[in-house]
């Protein structure tokens, strides 16, 4: 069978980053009742459930079925009566945690030392042990009345300041100690207001969309700190007055709770494997910044973005890899730096991968633990960490004859079409490693052949060059596996969908765009358009992956997402990497 593919003029519709807001996530997972109550049909006589919510303003929380004294509002405290809030009831203490648009939860593991101006109505700032700052300054400008509430349980004292607060004195705030400011408006001051003290009371506040507080301290690993999330979206701001040694993600959050966590301190951070899924070397230095979301499907947390590390050979001192310090690092080796011998680092956290591309035309040779792989010219190689905290070969690689006709190169010239196809292929196996494929492209030569003269449209070199004896031989002679074709005939690509082994073999026009290749090799390794199989070897039309409109550089997997966290395929359903990487071993075998 025979896929066509014409070039496509349609923008990428993927990388928007979705806009979050400090709201109740209203969705109801699949298979799980919707607790939420609305406020018409609330009966206030009975208690509520466990995370039953309730969005109503302060003046009509009583007629909603709210006790005000039982929420972690100080009591008699007074702000914006006729805001709407989402309150949500934590049966563990029997009280009623306030949330929404209109309120904020930080901390100095969130904002550091000084509170932003782009505050809602009402913040909560809580201090612990583990996260703490000396001083907090209040944010230089706010509306008129509202209010900010710190908390504390740490055993040192945090002093506010601001160069707008009445009495002008710096306040203090002791261990299980609340204070209250409020900003007036036409004064343009803060005020602080007595409220009671924490102790004896319930717990300190947690974010509205939790039913747990904040989890106790790791005794047996002092420079840890684990985040807690505050809503669907929560920012760490690492500073040098707020750096830990290694921070750790949760291990439980709400479904597609998301975490980034960004750095200005001198001092690099480790972020712990733990709670996360295909993990690696993770290190966060300033001016990085890493973005997780949580998965209810395998109770991880899913990296959706991160640093990573590049080296050329030239770069590495005897050819040893330094420790790694990002989930991938990859390795370009190129006649100008080439390296004899890479020798991979030793005591790498498991999951981490090092990707070797080589672009020389000299071999080479990977020494990992007590094995060794020999790096071909123009290959690309994949290591990862396994369970065992032991090197791993992650990729085989499949060997392409590439050709192109001459009236291709009198067109664009002989270095043009090399430069063409070589650019084709880049963009292949960088959408292979984008999508977690377990293969890399190689190519062994590039050939060029005459078009005969019948030759119009693409479907004629594809029909011809299958049994052509010449074509054949070169391919027998330098054991590629498959073959992709340019040439100047009509048409925006055509693949077999294999793999067969004398139809593993693809073609393309020079006036297509270079993307055309990772599509047509995507035929010949199984994979059919979106919607067009009644089985997973699709491509992913939604987010036009690249055997569903071929806008992004991901084949679809649902194991790989969008930046705001949608899965780029459906299990069992759509997932042409599945595909492909049952397939990948045994075209390395054709020749």
């Amino acid at each position: 069978m025979i896929r066509q593919h014409w070039p496509t003029t349609h923008p990428a519709q993927l990388y928007r980053p979705e806009h979050h807001q400090n709201t109740f996530n209203t969705n109801t997972p699949p298979g799980k009742k919707d607790t939420s109550i609305k406020n018409e049909i609330f009966d206030n006589t009975k208690q509520p459930s466990h995370l039953d919510r309730i969005d109503t303003s302060l003046a009509k929380a009583s007629a909603a079925g709210i006790d005000i004294s039982k929420t972690n509002l100080p009591a008699g405290i007074v702000t914006h009566p006729d805001l709407v809030h989402s309150f949500t009831f934590n049966a563990d203490t029997n009280t009623w945690s306030i949330g929404g648009k209109n309120v904020s939860y930080l901390s100095p593991f969130k904002v550091g030392a000084a509170i932003p101006s782009d505050q809602p109505p009402l913040t909560f700032f809580s201090l612990t042990h583990e996260n703490w700052v000396p001083h907090v300054s209040l944010p230089a400008n706010a509306a008129h009345d509202d209010v900010i509430i710190f908390s504390s349980s740490a055993n040192k004292r945090v002093t506010i300041t601001s160069k707008d607060l009445h009495p002008v004195t710096s306040q203090v705030v002791g261990k299980n100690e609340k204070l209250v400011f409020r900003y007036s408006a036409p004064e343009r001051r803060w005020k602080a207001e007595n409220v009671e003290n924490v102790e004896n009371k319930t717990k300190p506040p947690v974010p509205p969309e939790k039913s747990v507080v904040q989890p106790p301290r790791i005794t047996d690993r002092k420079d840890v700190q684990r985040v807690v999330t505050n809503g669907p979206k929560t920012v760490v701001a690492l500073t040098d007055t707020n750096t830990p040694a290694h921070l750790q993600l949760p291990k439980q959050a709400n479904n597609r709770d998301r975490i980034t966590v960004t750095s200005s301190a001198r001092t690099p951070v480790s972020i712990d494997a733990e709670n996360i899924n295909n993990p690696g070397a993770m290190k966060l230095a300033s001016g990085q910044s890493y973005d997780f979301m949580y998965f209810d499907k395998n109770k991880k947390w899913e990296l959706l973005s991160g640093p990573r590390t590049y080296y050329s050979a030239a770069r590495l001192n005897n050819g040893n890899v330094p420790d790694l310090t990002t989930p991938k690092t990859f390795i370009d080796i190129n006649s100008k730096d080439w390296q004899s011998t890479i020798n991979l680092p030793s005591g790498a956290i498991n999951g981490s991968r090092i990707i070797i591309q080589s672009k020389s035309e000299l071999a080479g040779t990977i020494n990992y633990g007590t094995a060794k792989e020999t790096l071909k010219p123009g290959e690309t190689i994949s290591f990862k960490v396994n369970e065992q905290g032991q090197w791993t070969r992650d990729t085989v690689t499949i060997d392409l004859l590439l050709l192109y006709s001459d009236k291709a190169r009198k067109r664009l010239g002989g270095e043009g079409m090399h430069t063409r196809l070589t650019e084709g292929l880049k963009l292949t196996n960088e959408a292979l490693e984008n999508s977690g494929a377990n293969f890399r492209f190689r190519s062994t030569a590039m050939k060029e052949i005459p078009a005969k003269s019948h030759w119009q449209y693409l479907k004629d070199p594809i029909n011809d060059l299958r049994s052509d004896q010449t074509v054949k031989s070169m391919r027998d002679n330098l054991k590629a596996d498959g073959i992709y074709y340019e040439g100047t005939e009509i048409g925006g690509g055509l693949g077999y969908v294999g793999p067969v082994n004398d139809f593993t073999l693809s073609v393309g026009s020079i006036d297509a765009p270079t993307t055309v290749m990772r599509h047509e090799l995507g035929h010949n390794m199984g994979v059919q358009h979106g919607g067009e199989s009644r089985s997973y070897n699709q491509g992913y039309s939604k987010f036009r992956t690249v055997m569903g409109g071929n806008d992004i550089p991901f084949y679809s997997t649902p194991h790989r997402y969008t930046p705001d966290g949608q899965p780029l395929g459906i299990d069992n359903e759509i997932d042409a990497v599945r595909t492909m990487n049952q397939l990948s071993a045994r075209v390395a075998g054709l020749r």
